[in-house]
């Protein structure tokens, strides 16, 4: 109930909080909201918040879902690494917001995808299951149910994105 609430506020404060935005500012969150549609459409992804590293250009981008489904190690890669590649692919091939990234290609450094699990009826995940799954400065981490609410989620497994790549089966 708690993450419902905060996303509510995530999403409310992300509606007004961008009124006195500059122009690559814009862009970015068109970016943002192009990639959020496309993973909604295509992998069932909820987008609940975004990230933004920008003082004077794009350094950092970042967004986070919730997902109706448990999955697996090697199910929670894939959809990481397929969120990620589109996330990447959208900002990089937006001629738009190019000019204003701080290094182009942007990279899965330059990048956040978080993904929250959640059962199909918006439980939690049963405890031992992955509840969240993110993309941090090129490492992907996997992380576990927490034993309780105020104990650290556990890691499953911990990995670079290249690494991943390859278990997947993608090109670079």
């Amino acid at each position: 109930m708690l993450k419902k609430v905060l996303s509510c506020f995530i999403l409310i404060f992300l509606n007004f909080g961008c009124a006195q935005n500059s122009n690559y500012e814009l862009l970015a969150n068109r970016v943002i909201k192009q990639t959020a549609e496309q993973l909604r459409s295509e992998k069932d992804l909820r987008a609940i918040g975004t990230v933004g590293q920008m003082m004077g250009d794009i350094q950092l981008l970042g967004v986070e879902f919730f997902y109706y489904h448990l999955v697996n190690l090697s199910e929670a890669r894939e959809l990481l690494v397929y969120a990620s590649r589109v996330f990447l692919n959208n900002i990089n091939e937006n001629k738009e917001v190019r000019p204003y990234l701080h290094n182009y290609p942007f990279t899965e450094k330059n990048i956040e995808v978080k993904i929250w699990m959640h059962q199909p009826d918006g439980k939690e995940p049963p405890q031992g299951d992955i509840e969240v799954v993110s993309l941090r400065n090129g490492k992907m981490l996997y992380r576990l149910t927490a034993p309780s609410q105020f104990a650290p989620w556990p890691v499953l497994h911990e990995e670079t994105y290249e690494e991943a790549l390859k278990i997947v089966g993608e090109n670079p």
